[in-house]
């Protein structure tokens, strides 16, 4: 009778499968929450469920309002990565035709960014499949019953921890790329070159110090800010890059001496869209109130810079290419309080924050737009519909406000905060539940969440 009745079981799950496989209701919406594994996603395990399956699901379950962050994080990182391999490959085309392949210096640079940018595209499925399972939760597929939650949960974790054994690459192939400008007397002469060259590394080194951040690779990251720090003052030297194409300049006198405050509170590290909304912001003195945004194309509410606060900042001038590492004073001095309050708040077209220093607390600044290539991403498109990913955030609105998401180079547009881009602070602030993602920095708590459970359970025997 269990050998019958184990059949008829089997036949009904099999006709089921069949039936969402044809029917194409749900994409095998159902990997892992962390199914992490590269191309086996799509096979449904049909073993039954552990306990600690069982306790993992409910688990994920009980709370849709922190497992639609999770997924909200996890759809952002991946659509980060993806914008991040592109960048690096555009970086190696463009110096190729500069002639940087021709030094065998660089030959090492070279293959390890080219290693890293295909652990990039290669790890794509498993962050897409991981979002097709959380998914799966939240709408309650009912084929979720067939996953081995845990054992994906932990591939996941093998993941992450290879994407911080590789972060190095980033920091080694910027001081290769630095190195590269700076000693390349007869390319200093091209003016028009060597800013586009220029401005291409410093958009990998904003996206990677980023990435840094999200991952919560410290160590790496305070390294990586020190030695960006420290190149501008080389790179101030060169005439083709020391021009000032707007009005204000930033004076030697008022530049932080030395990066060593970075590296300090790189220890104690946070991450948001724009620097008003990063967490304990009201105690590190950036600002006297937080900045909302309230529903009308490009408009935020004042938030007025704080005269005393003891901040430092790093700004990014991207028609300069200067990166500036200054305190909040002395640029309110510079720009104005209100072209600097815009530059917190991520809402200037042409300057924006990089990352805030008090003490032993950084903050890093990440780039909103990234979220308007959410219904063009290959990767999601293979494991989720359009409609499904508007049931988790409004995927058509945010893609209807894109902006130049994938140029690189001196056209390109801020790699941090808003850029302006009054399309996407409409929708953000025409949806609460958006607002929370953003401003309350909801959806990176939630891949940060995520990235806790699946790290706390490798240590698990």
């Amino acid at each position: 009778m269990k050998k019958k009745n184990k059949i008829i079981i089997g036949v009904i799950i099999g006709i089921a499968l069949a039936i969402v496989i044809i029917s194409l209701v749900f994409p095998p919406v159902m990997n892992k929450l962390t199914r992490g594994t590269f191309g086996k996603a799509d096979k449904y395990r049909q073993e039954q469920m552990t306990e600690n399956d069982v306790q993992l699901r409910s688990d994920f379950v009980k709370d849709t309002a922190e497992l639609r962050k999770m997924i909200t994080g996890l759809i952002y990182f991946t659509l980060f990565t993806d914008n991040l391999s592109m960048t690096i490959d555009t970086c190696l085309e463009s110096y190729r035709l500069q002639g940087f392949d021709k030094d065998p210096a660089n030959t090492q640079a070279i293959g390890l960014l080219k290693d890293y940018s295909a652990f990039l595209k290669n790890s794509s499925p498993t962050l897409a499949n991981t979002t097709r399972m959380l998914a799966a939760f939240l709408l309650r597929d009912t084929l979720s019953s067939s996953q081995d939650v845990e054992k994906n949960l932990k591939e996941f974790a093998n993941y992450v921890n290879q994407i911080n054994q590789k972060d190095s690459v980033l920091m080694l192939s910027l001081a290769r790329i630095d190195s590269y400008l700076i000693g390349n007397k007869a390319l200093q002469q091209k003016q028009e070159e060597i800013r586009n060259l220029k401005a291409i590394r410093d958009q990998l080194m904003i996206k990677s110090t980023q990435f840094l951040a999200m991952t919560g690779n410290k160590k790496e990251l305070g390294a990586m800010l020190s030695q960006a720090i420290q190149s501008q003052s080389v790179f101030n030297g060169i005439g083709a890059l020391n021009m000032s194409v707007d009005k204000a300049s930033v004076s030697l006198s008022s530049l932080v001496v030395g990066s060593r405050g970075v590296v300090d509170a790189s220890s104690n590290l946070n991450v948001a869209f724009n620097a008003t909304s990063l967490q304990n912001i009201n105690t590190l003195g950036l600002v006297n109130s937080k900045t909302t945004l309230n529903g009308g194309p490009g408009q935020t509410d004042a938030a007025r810079v704080n005269s005393k606060s003891d901040l430092n900042v790093i700004i990014y001038n991207k028609a300069n290419l200067q990166m500036v590492y200054c305190s909040a004073d002395n640029l309110k001095v510079i720009y104005g309080a209100e072209k600097l309050n815009s530059v917190l708040c991520g809402t200037d077209a042409n300057m924006g924050s990089i990352a805030v220093v008090k003490g032993k607390e950084l903050g890093v600044i990440l780039n909103a737009n990234v979220f308007c290539s959410v219904l063009s991403s290959k990767a999601l498109g293979s494991v989720l519909s359009a409609s499904q990913l508007n049931v988790i955030l409004p995927a058509k609105d945010l893609a209807g406000a894109a902006t130049l998401q994938y140029v690189v180079g001196s056209n390109a547009g801020l790699q941090m905060g808003f850029g302006s881009n009054g399309a996407l602070q409409y929708v953000i602030g025409s949806s609460p539940t958006v607002q929370g993602f953003f401003n309350s920095n909801g959806s990176m708590n939630g891949f940060s969440n995520l990235k806790d459970i699946v790290l706390g359970m490798q240590g698990e025997h």
